[in-house]
């Protein structure tokens, strides 16, 4: 199989998880709120609970596949090396950025409630993976052993997994100071705090390094084979730990905080990146790839950041667009049918987005660059700027 082509089931995995994402939030938004609590939804929020699990985890494994492409590149303090910390940052102020109450520095300052305060430091899914990235290129440029690399960053995963409950109970005493606390755990609101979404980072870093290994010794298909059959195993672990009389010290949640949901949703990313290895491997070299692996899907993929961040300012709007939203156009008293036929159009127009964007970026990639800084610096001159 080609080198590149290899990991193509990666670009589907994380296009999937880009439309469940785009159909969940789209749903949830206009949906009437007298449809909130019938089962169908609650079935619905339940199979989106992966898709921030679902980016974590991708993230994570594209980390190892980066690493590994640039190889001794990125094993010294060099350009390649901080152009990639500087990246972590910038996910991390992208991610404050968007939860910004005004466009002003002085107004935020001298305004803001506290219930504004909270929904800025909220920490969601680019902070998780700005600190996560970031995080992992500090250890990958001191561990220069990449078993003890593997093994710390397991261990940690580990640890945060079990810590989760203790650092949602201490975070929410009132003595942690608010940035720290949001960051920490979802007392105050977070979707996706540090405590336990960056174990899903972490584990698709683990689980990527492993399928690398297999690939040099031509053992992929033994490698998924494990995956999976571990993934099946995690469900099973994970369904376990919450019926047994097993508590740990803090705040139990099965939904937050439990380590029983989190290894059941690992479990399932386990299994399904190892399905859709399985698919790729099937269909490749017939007729039929771009019926099962539809590039618009596989773009998506790889220009899910992008995606993520539109998405955002197009359904929620932002400081400059509160009520120009599409949530706003809607409104948020849809049925479950019109709701549904709505995220239709809302994804074609994203994937011609994502598409467009590829296009961009591989034909003027320094005009990129400059737009890049120019927006960056545009909000950032215009925040401190502003006094209202």
């Amino acid at each position: 199989m080609p080198q590149l082509s290899r990991y193509s089931f990666l670009d589907l995995y994380r296009g999937i998880v880009v439309v469940l994402m785009l159909e969940g939030h789209l749903v949830r938004e206009v949906l009437g709120a007298g449809w909130h609590d019938t089962p169908g939804f609650r079935f619905h929020e339940m199979i989106h609970g992966l898709t921030a699990p679902g980016f974590l985890f991708g993230a994570g494994f594209t980390f190892a596949i980066a690493s590994q492409k640039k190889g001794d590149l990125l094993r010294g303090l060099n350009r390649h090396v901080v152009r990639r910390l500087w990246r972590g940052i910038m996910l991390i102020l992208i991610g404050y950025a968007l939860h910004i109450p005004y466009l002003s520095l002085t107004k935020t300052l001298s305004h803001a409630t506290l219930l504004q305060w909270r929904e800025f430091l909220q920490f969601d899914v680019l902070q998780v993976i700005g600190l996560g990235l970031f995080t992992l290129r500090i250890l990958y440029l001191i561990i220069r052993e990449e078993r003890w690399f593997l093994s710390i960053i397991a261990a940690t995963a580990f640890a945060v997994v079990f810590v989760t409950p203790m650092a949602w109970e201490v975070s929410a005493r009132g003595d942690t100071p608010l940035w720290l606390a949001t960051a920490i755990s979802g007392a105050f609101g977070s979707p996706f705090p540090v405590f336990p979404s960056i174990a899903f980072l972490f584990a698709g870093v683990v689980a990527s390094w492993g399928f690398l290994s297999a690939a040099r010794a031509e053992q992929e298909r033994a490698y998924m084979l494990r995956l999976m059959t571990g993934g099946v195993f995690m469900l099973g672990g994970g369904a376990l730990l919450d019926v047994v009389p097993f508590n740990l010290p803090g705040h139990m949640d099965f939904w937050s905080t439990s380590p029983g949901f989190f290894w059941i949703r690992l479990g399932v990313l386990f299994v399904a990146l190892g399905a859709l290895w399985f698919l790729e491997n099937s269909v490749l070299e017939t007729s039929h790839a771009r019926v099962w692996m539809p590039s618009w899907l596989t773009t998506m993929g790889m220009e899910s950041f992008f995606v993520y961040i539109l998405h955002l300012l197009m359904l929620y709007g932002w400081v400059t667009n509160p009520d120009e939203n599409i949530g706003g156009w809607l409104g948020h008293d849809l049925g479950p049918l019109q709701a549904g036929l709505w995220s239709l159009p809302f994804i074609g127009i994203l994937a011609i987005a994502a598409r467009w964007w590829q296009h961009v970026k591989r034909r003027h990639a320094p005009i990129v660059r400059m737009g890049y800084w120019w927006m960056g610096l545009t909000v950032a001159g215009e925040f401190l700027r502003r006094a209202w």
